[in-house]
């Protein structure tokens, strides 16, 4: 099992005055190291756009800066936004990340939800499913090719040398961050895609994967390249009670942020806005934020093993705790 880390992000929307911001960006690479010298696999940086606190617009910039003050630790752009930007101009920074990390830099590419998103940014959200599938295929030949083309329904490119080229030959396939839907998951297998799902609980993830692999099959995405991911919220404590109130003391935020944006969606993928806390997609979502001893984590970790997960993307309240009495069962030092 591989471990990432999305270490020092703004993520706490704590709602710093923007004299701070500088403190808060300056700590990314620092964080960074730490996890470096704690035993995570990968530290990535989530983006979203016009947040009142800060959060991070642009991915690339602050992995860059990680890069410069690491040496071993891999740099994961997850998740970028893809259908907010320009393909090819990711695949050149994601090449220069790549010079600049020595190797390290791998893609995971998010569908994006939020709808002023894309109002701000001057993009169609309508046709971001379709577009996302093109755009991932143009960073994967452009990353791999000394010269590609491409035609699609949205981009088209003909005799393109991308330049600086990446270290890695060849890039790693980029991994599409699929939410929580279903239609998600069909999506990444259907299309020969390493998959990534978001914060959701393990019996929701046991779904996802078997949609994911279900498309795979008939698509013909061979078992052995197939790579999934998941992202998960631990409140680690060494007791159960104080791992509750960990979470329960946390989830008015997580609340705001869940309930109001559009991230919640229903069977069919629509944007559930602020549900009660009895509606079952709700509960879902606060199922994910689960309390836990690392005893029970690590037990849970085999549990994503065995369905095929080899990543977590952990956030976690006790990053101590997870490296000395977690870490050690799965081969981190």
């Amino acid at each position: 099992m591989e471990f990432w880390g999305g270490i020092g992000l703004p993520s706490s929307k704590n709602r710093l005055a923007p004299k701070a911001f500088v403190k808060v960006y300056t700590q990314f690479a620092d964080a960074a190291v730490r996890a470096e010298a704690m035993g995570f696999d990968a530290v990535h940086a989530p983006e979203h756009h016009f947040m009142s606190d800060g959060f991070n617009p642009y991915t690339l910039v602050p992995v860059a800066a990680m890069a410069a003050k690491t040496r071993r630790i891999k740099l994961n752009n997850g998740c970028l936004l893809l259908p907010l930007h320009d393909p090819l101009r990711v695949a050149q920074d994601m090449a220069t990340l790549d010079v600049i990390s020595r190797g390290r830099s791998y893609g995971t590419f998010g569908i994006g939800y939020r709808p002023y998103e894309f109002l701000g940014l001057g993009t169609n959200k309508k046709t971001r499913g379709a577009r996302i599938v093109e755009m991932m295929e143009v960073i994967d030949l452009a990353l791999n090719n000394e010269v590609f083309s491409f035609e699609g329904k949205h981009y088209r490119y003909s005799n393109v040398r991308l330049r600086p080229r990446p270290v890695q030959r060849p890039f790693p396939r980029p991994m599409l961050f699929g939410g929580t839907s279903p239609l998600a998951a069909r999506r990444a297998g259907s299309h020969h895609f390493p998959y990534c799902m978001a914060v959701v609980p393990y019996d929701k993830a046991v779904e996802l994967a078997a949609e994911y692999n279900r498309a795979a099959d008939e698509a013909g995405y061979p078992r052995e390249k197939r790579r999934m991911a998941s992202v998960a919220f631990f409140y680690l404590a060494k007791d159960m009670k104080t791992a509750t109130d960990l979470r329960d003391s946390y989830m008015p935020h997580f609340k705001e942020d869940i309930t109001s944006f559009g991230y919640l969606v229903d069977a069919e993928g629509h944007h559930v806005y602020n549900p009660s806390e009895d509606d079952p997609i709700y509960q879902t979502m606060f199922r994910a934020f689960m309390p836990l001893t690392p005893p029970k984590l690590v037990d849970l970790i085999h549990d994503y093993e065995r369905i095929g997960v080899s990543a977590l993307s952990i956030g976690t309240t006790d990053v101590d705790l997870l490296s000395k009495e977690v870490f050690p069962h799965f081969g981190k030092a």
